[in-house]
């Protein structure tokens, strides 16, 4: 076991620095695995060297300093929202997928193509399909046009009364 200590790693070639295997945090004192330091980029003619903490103090760390800095990051996250809207709308668009559907992006343009960019009831080709589901189940479908979705959502919630517009039809036809 090689382990790493403290301004050696700075020093040393390329070659050597990636023979090293474990290092100590300085948080917690532990001698770790290197693979349990995060890799971070540097100036250094190396270009890269492992965090000076291992992954779970730096994570602790981070989740410290959300609790400490809560006004500020969400201050920094606003102003951020605010300067980029595409970016948002594409990170909100994706969070909603993901949690109402159970569904990446990539899952909804497979479907999208498997289905040639049509709606799955009419055929007609859409620019807007909507990914339609059971909502007992959560069973995802296939993607929808808009009047086709609208209407069997509404299909679903009034099957028994069909019928009877069939009636009316055929008797004020």
């Amino acid at each position: 076991m090689k382990i790493l200590d403290g301004q050696k790693g700075k020093r040393c070639t390329e070659k050597a620095y990636e023979a090293y295997t474990h290092k100590r945090c300085p948080s917690c004192s532990h001698v770790k695995a290197v693979h349990l330091f995060y890799k971070r980029n540097t100036r250094t003619a190396r270009g890269w060297a492992w965090d000076s903490k291992c992954i779970e103090c730096r994570r602790k760390d981070c989740r410290l300093y959300g609790i400490r800095s809560r006004a500020k990051r969400n201050a920094r996250l606003r102003q951020w929202r605010k300067r980029n809207p595409a970016a948002v709308k594409r990170m909100d668009h994706k969070q909603w997928l993901r949690r109402t559907y159970g569904l990446s992006v990539a899952d909804v343009e497979a479907m999208r193509e498997k289905q040639a960019g049509c709606c799955a009831i009419c055929h007609k080709p859409s620019r807007r399909l909507f990914v339609d589901h059971c909502h007992a189940t959560g069973k995802v479908r296939a993607l929808l046009c808009q009047t086709c979705n609208t209407f069997l959502g509404w299909y679903e919630n009034k099957a028994d009364i069909i019928t009877v517009f069939q009636q009316y039809l055929e008797a004020h036809w």
